[in-house]
């Protein structure tokens, strides 16, 4: 079935709006996709932060050693895991590595600030001891001190034992001090060679305060003075075993940072993988989307173009050779046809103009036999409203009843022309008659007219 110039104008619209419906349909679907990705994109990057936040906190604990550092790591790692464990619920990507590396980042943290915890109370247990073995030093050397101002007083002076004890109380309490600052200096910068000098220190000047303690606190003879000697040398030893162990929780914490900085690492490349797997996502999607686009655009184009060319070619050839047609009549020529088969605006506009130079070349041909002088021809109307087919017939009516009233004056005036000739015949008798008696009375005058000449001349 054929169709009209309107259907195919519909078809065409149609075809464009859904064309524009597909594109936008398609941009709609694919920009979803892209705000999705987007999203979860915005989502990595915050989970991505609250990991930098815990890692700085890490850092600013192992700087500090504060238990606020440590309260602000926590909740930035739990922070972290919870908006992994939302967006891998949200976007379905498998985060299970990077909240097990949280874990793992978790655990090693706990370690490193157990073993500090360890650390910083065997210091404190050694600044206890120091304390406690400074406090007898500097009583014993109190006490001697007052011996001596007493003896003073009576003009005598200490005796020889006392005296060297007096002197090493004070190398005793150096000795304190120096572990105590080197311990904390150990602390501080992790150097070894702090606790190597305070090793030689003990053992160039420490034995000695320690042994000379021991001995002439024995010579004194003062119960005091040996508890003192023996609470020192102990608390020595003790600060030394503190000292072994601390070094070697020092070393296990060393190492547990290691550890944690290498898993804080690998947390932190694990999560900007992430993010730029999400990236990558984002990017496909957007590709996707422009790709589809431009596909569906471009065949949409094609498909609304070999459209429009056919539909240029069902209307506006059969038009133009319509206006040729039109054109062809207006100059005269009533030879032409369109002969179109489709039965749309375009084909009925062919077949009316067809009609009409049929119906015209009709009447031409009416009209030349008319000039030739047959005015027998029936003019057959179109139309009620054929104006030149009732002309036609008009003319002919009044050419035939023209020519019948040619004929019947022609047949009056042949019956007159024979009365008139009878009567010319009967005038041309008369005449001739006329002619006769002129003739004679013409001869009588000429008769008369010489008699009375005659009688004249007689006269």
């Amino acid at each position: 079935m054929s169709l009209t110039i309107k259907m195919k104008l519909v078809l065409l619209c149609g075809l464009g709006l859904s064309l524009v419906a597909a594109v936008l349909v398609v941009g709609v679907y694919f920009n979803g996709k892209i705000d999705a990705a987007h999203g979860v994109q915005v989502e990595i990057f915050q989970a991505n932060e609250q990991v930098q936040q815990a890692r700085i906190a890490e850092k600013a604990y192992l700087q500090f050693y504060k238990p606020e550092f440590i309260q602000e790591r926590s909740a930035h790692s739990r922070q972290a895991v919870k908006e992994f464990s939302l967006l891998e619920n949200d976007s379905g990507l498998d985060l299970s590595a990077i909240k097990s590396q949280l874990q793992e980042y978790d655990s090693a943290f706990n370690e490193l600030v157990d073993l500090h915890t360890q650390n910083e109370m065997l210091g404190q247990k050694m600044d206890s001891v120091l304390a406690e073995i400074t406090d007898l030093l500097a009583g014993v050397e109190d006490e001697i001190q007052s011996q001596l101002f007493d003896l003073q007083m009576e003009g005598e002076t200490l005796p020889d034992a006392e005296n060297n004890l007096l002197s090493l109380t004070r190398d005793g309490k150096i000795l304190a001090l120096t572990m105590k600052n080197s311990y904390r200096e150990f602390l501080l910068s992790g150097d070894k060679n702090h606790l190597v000098e305070l090793d030689k220190f003990i053992k160039e000047k420490g034995t000695v305060a320690i042994s000379g303690l021991s001995q002439f606190s024995a010579q004194t003879n003062n119960n005091n003075f040996v508890k003192a000697a023996a609470s020192f040398k102990a608390g020595i030893k003790e600060g030394q075993d503190l000292l072994v162990k601390s070094q070697a929780l020092f070393e296990q914490e060393q190492i547990a940072g290691e550890n944690l900085d290498t898993i804080g690492s690998a947390l932190l490349d694990q999560a900007k993988k992430a993010a730029t797997i999400t990236a990558a996502v984002g990017e496909k999607a957007r590709n996707t989307a422009i790709t589809a686009i431009i596909i569906l655009t471009a065949t949409g184009t094609l498909v609304f173009l070999v459209i429009s060319y056919l539909l240029n070619r069902s209307i506006i050839r059969p038009l133009g050779k319509a206006l040729e047609l039109a054109d062809t009549i207006r100059s005269g020529d009533l030879s032409q046809r369109l002969k179109m088969q489709s039965t749309d605006e375009i084909g009925r506009l062919g077949k009316a103009l067809d009609q009409m130079a049929d119906s015209l070349e009709i009447k031409a041909d009416l009209a030349r036999q008319i000039a030739d002088g047959d005015l027998t021809a029936e003019v057959q109307l179109a139309s009620e409203q054929d104006q030149l087919g009732i002309a036609l017939r008009r003319m002919v009516d009044n050419l035939n009843d023209l020519m019948s009233r040619v004929a019947m004056a022609g047949d009056q005036i042949a019956s007159g022309s024979s009365e008139i000739s009878s009567s010319s015949q009967d005038l041309s008798q008369g005449a001739t008659t006329q002619a006769a008696s002129l003739e004679e009375i013409s001869a009588s005058m000429g008769e008369m007219s010489a008699q009375t000449r005659q009688n004249a001349e007689n006269a």
